[in-house]
């Protein structure tokens, strides 16, 4: 069977972006595969500077005749969706925020509208989403932890306590929570916090600052999945924040301090409380396991689970059109 091209469309953004990245890291899985498979992105000659995997790109306006096997695989917020609705191909929706699905359609439409064939979603909230909502079955397709993030030595808890966090991620909580900890507020507490952000960086930079930190916090609002704090896990930082909906595929009481999501005096108090009892060494201990089974959950995020999913996914995507 001839499977044609696959184009995975992605957002011209200069920025570190989760989201590109798990689209960079299926095209270059299905290349090694044999597939011919290519990112698409809309800006000539835009190049996305924090790939971390060689995978050609293709300009939209470069792309030529589209064929029927030629298949198209598009997150659900973006408007080549629109644009290909009358073009006769293969088409996949890969949602990878449950929450950003009008910012892709027009209230009233639906996928089949635009002839979307078949669905994917980066974790198990989206994909009950997808179901209860809007009647349509997508195969979850986890994205994979870089193997860099994980360490044997994560950070001790040690003065100053250096915090990391990512600073595009609920601003208005993590200045709120800046202060509120700050020493006008809590001139006593008893380990001064040293802030340490994370964004706009590659990789190994982000990996190096993990691995100096034994806390992050988690300030996102509507994720589909919550990539970073996985990533922190993976380093051996107590996780301490919100699920923000998507997280809910793996946040769980053994693995990380939660607080209701969007509540940043809820997260301060929690913060608080903990830095105050590490002088306690049974506490000290249960918040070591749960480090540990931090590091345990982003284990199960691995590039062979993605590979496995992923490859599994295109499989059926081609028997079923075979049958049409």
């Amino acid at each position: 069977m001839d499977k044609g091209r696959v184009f995975y469309v992605s957002h011209d953004i200069p920025l570190p972006r989760g989201g590109i990245g798990i689209l960079y890291d299926h095209v270059a899985v299905l290349r090694r595969h044999g597939l011919d498979a290519f990112i698409v992105q809309g800006t000539p000659d835009f190049v996305y500077p924090f790939a971390h995997q060689s995978v050609p790109v293709i300009y939209s306006g470069s792309i030529g005749a589209v064929s029927y096997r030629d298949t198209f695989v598009i997150p659900e917020d973006h408007p080549l969706l629109s644009s290909l609705r009358s073009v006769e191909c293969g088409k996949i929706l890969f949602c990878q925020n449950h929450y950003y699905i009008y910012h892709g359609l027009d209230p009233g439409q639906s996928w089949t509208d635009f002839g979307i064939q078949d669905y994917m979603a980066l974790s198990q909230p989206i994909g009950d989403a997808l179901r209860t909502w809007f009647g349509v079955e997508a195969t979850v397709v986890r994205p994979a932890v870089d193997e860099l993030f994980f360490t044997d030595q994560p950070a001790p808890f040690a003065r100053p306590l250096n915090v990391a966090f990512m600073p595009r991620k609920g601003t208005a909580n993590l200045r709120l929570l800046q202060g509120l900890l700050g020493p006008y507020v809590q001139p006593k507490l008893a380990w001064p916090i040293r802030w340490r952000p994370i964004d706009a960086l590659q990789r190994p930079q982000v990996a190096e600052i993990l691995e100096s930190c034994p806390i992050y916090i988690t300030t996102p609002y509507h994720e589909g999945l919550g990539l970073p704090s996985l990533e922190a896990m993976a380093a051996g930082c107590l996780v301490i924040g919100y699920r923000a909906g998507g997280g809910l595929d793996y946040a769980t009481d053994d693995n990380g301090l939660w607080v209701p999501d969007d509540d940043p005096f809820a997260l301060a108090q929690k913060l608080q409380d903990m830095v105050g009892r590490l002088s306690d060494p049974s506490y000290l201990g249960t918040i070591q396991q749960i480090r540990q089974s931090g590091q345990a959950t982003a284990r199960r995020y691995s590039s062979q689970a993605q590979e496995a999913a992923l490859l599994e996914f295109w499989r059926c995507y081609f028997h079923k059109r075979q049958l049409t």
